[in-house]
């Protein structure tokens, strides 16, 4: 089974917050060990349950109004990623509870989903992994196995197994059932070299650009 356990621990430093958990990512820290960097993924928020309500009624609206579903509402919602990427370059503060909500009922819609696995090849990679990270912290399960799976990715595609297969674990124990990331994992775990997953993030920016979606960076030259 591609699922395996995790053994949820907690920071054990209150300064150890979500936004000093990004700052390290953003400096590539190296982690001594699987443990570490298992306390690290998982985090040590506080906000699940507000986060867990204000996601069912965000749903619950959206399907009470019928719900955006064309092109115009994926344009918005990888607007508000960018925007919030943008902030995190600019050394803003974590998203708070209603942010991370707006947040990932945007990227639960897969056609975002798609289309973000495409900055992974572009010049604000690192600013966006440091958003999932900060998600996969403060996001409740089952929806943080959608940023998990997206930090797992990016860190896969910069060659980071150890980070890749520890936020791939922790989102297939938010969601048994997630298939990207489940497909992922077993790509890690078979040997799948970072070249050949980085080929989904370029899929992800053409996606974007059949969607005609503005605003997108650029794949950097030979997706360095």
């Amino acid at each position: 089974s591609v699922m395996r356990s995790i053994h949820r621990g907690t920071l054990p430093d209150p300064a150890s917050s979500s936004v000093a958990a990004a700052q390290v990512l953003g400096g590539r820290v190296i982690r001594r060990s699987r443990e570490e960097l298992v306390r690290w993924v998982h985090g040590a928020a506080r906000n699940h349950d507000t986060i867990a309500r204000l996601i069912a009624s965000r749903r619950e609206s959206s399907a009470h109004s019928g719900g955006p579903s064309g092109e115009t509402a994926v344009q918005r919602r990888i607007d508000l990623v960018l925007e919030h990427v943008r902030r995190v370059e600019a050394g803003a503060h974590c998203p708070d509870p209603q942010e991370c909500a707006d947040l990932v009922v945007a990227l639960t819609d897969v056609r975002v989903r798609d289309v973000v696995l495409g900055l992974a090849i572009t010049s604000v990679a690192a600013h966006a992994e440091q958003l999932w990270l900060v998600l996969t912290h403060e996001v409740p399960s089952p929806e943080r196995a959608w940023p998990a799976t997206l930090l797992g990715f990016f860190a896969y595609v910069r060659g980071d197994g150890p980070l890749a297969g520890v936020a791939l674990s922790a989102a297939l124990s938010a969601d048994s059932e997630h298939t990207l990331a489940g497909l992922l994992d077993l790509s890690l775990q078979s040997g799948m070299r970072p070249d050949g997953i980085r080929d989904l993030a370029a899929v992800g920016l053409s996606i974007g650009e059949s969607l005609g979606i503005t605003g997108l960076p650029p794949a950097l030259p030979n997706g360095s």
